[in-house]
């Protein structure tokens, strides 16, 4: 396994987060709040969950803690619970389809912002809650109730991506050959970046020179040299790619890394569809159309020149899933795990049941505590600096 120098993980939104913020994280104009529920003896530098002083409650999924802030309602802690609990035994037969994952998430390592140990979930209620330091920096994952107090399509979206990154995260820690997202990895996940978006600038490297596939202006006292303060927007049919992902802040190991594997994986087992359906170029209002990707269902994906390669990835046939044994989930959780429940014939909130298996050659799923027992035999744990684009 060759290790990153450095991972980093984004958690953007296929879909532009800012459009699941609820009524309790904007102020009275709509705009979205910062910390609007940060409460003084939250301590945001402390990287000791228990003692940090911001969460009154956890829960265990297969050994990893998931906590939660006082005002997340209990109904949307359980409902994010049970979302984790089926990424993870996507089967729902009672045990992690991949242990060494679980393992690997549970094994004392540096690769936490400043050396910290990096454990744990998390789920608050706005960006800024639980500050954008050493605090945020030491989960291996986190999410957002965003004001809601039921579960809402909105609900629904956020958990659900958000869940996905944290996979990510623990993939590309685990396997960053295929997973990984930086510039010093040729991971295979890069690789299905650059032929999903084939002739497609990336934003970020052209919007101070200027692009030929966006439409970018400049605001602010940065301007004109820092790529940040540009804002962007994608020129359709502009060039023949069908990701191009317009965001001027996200780089390629960005916008390749956490947000494409999630966009391509929702599309290929029918969440975007399902979920992000009014976004699509086929279907969508004016205004509203997803500027990231062209495609909506999964015989989109499928049939696509551009997106073999992440097809072949999303769906467990890249070779790489034979050679090292990792499992994806292949169901889309519908936020209600039953491990008693026969998976044949579960009907989803989502609408959709995939129908591609989880490869054969994988490794049988056995019990978490064994797992647990045998962390002591990893070796070599990755030495990685992470950092969340957004709080």
């Amino acid at each position: 396994m060759r290790a990153p120098a450095l991972l980093v993980a984004y958690v953007l939104g296929c879909c532009s987060a800012e459009h699941h913020v609820g009524p309790g994280c904007v102020d009275e104009n709509g705009d979205e709040l910062w910390a609007a529920n940060y409460r003084p003896d939250c301590d945001v530098d402390s990287t000791d969950h228990g003692s940090s002083g911001c969460f009154d409650r956890s829960e265990s999924v297969f050994g990893v803690t998931f906590w939660a802030t006082p005002d997340v309602p209990e109904d949307l802690f359980q409902y994010a619970l049970a979302v984790a609990r089926e990424m993870f035994d996507n089967d729902e037969d009672g045990v992690v389809d991949y242990p060494a994952l679980i393992t690997y998430m549970l094994t004392p390592n540096d690769i936490g912002p400043d050396g910290s140990q990096k454990q744990d979930l998390a789920i608050y209620q706005c960006r800024g809650d639980i500050g954008s330091g050493a605090l945020k920096d030491s989960f291996w994952g986190l999410t957002r109730s965003y004001g809601f107090t039921e579960r809402t399509t909105a609900v629904q979206k956020v958990t659900l991506e958000e869940t996905h990154h944290t996979l990510h995260t623990a993939l590309w820690a685990l396997h960053p050959e295929v997973f990984g997202a930086t510039d010093e990895e040729d991971s295979e996940l890069l690789e299905a970046f650059d032929e999903a978006r084939g002739d497609c600038e990336i934003a970020n490297e052209c919007a101070v020179s200027g692009c030929d596939d966006y439409d970018c202006t400049c605001d602010g006292s940065d301007c004109p040299d820092d790529v940040h303060a540009y804002s962007c927007s994608f020129k359709e049919g502009s060039c023949s790619g069908v990701y191009h992902y317009p965001d001027s802040g996200c780089g390629r190991t960005c916008a390749g890394g956490g947000e494409f594997y999630f966009v391509a994986w929702a599309t290929y087992y029918g969440a975007y569809e399902s979920l992000w359906g009014d976004a699509c170029p086929d279907t969508c209002v004016e205004g509203h159309c997803n500027q990231e990707w062209d495609l909506c269902s999964p015989s989109d994906i499928q049939a696509s020149q551009y997106t073999q390669l992440i097809s072949d990835l999303v769906s467990g046939q890249a070779a790489s899933a034979t050679t090292l044994g990792y499992v994806q989930p292949s169901r889309v959780p519908n936020g209600v795990y039953d491990a008693s429940v026969d998976t044949d014939r579960r009907e989803y909130d989502i609408g959709y049941v995939p129908p591609t298996p989880r490869p054969t050659s994988a490794p049988n799923s056995v019990d978490v505590a064994d797992d647990v027992a045998s962390a002591a035999h990893l070796s070599g744990v990755i030495a990685v600096a992470a950092w969340w684009l957004i709080a």
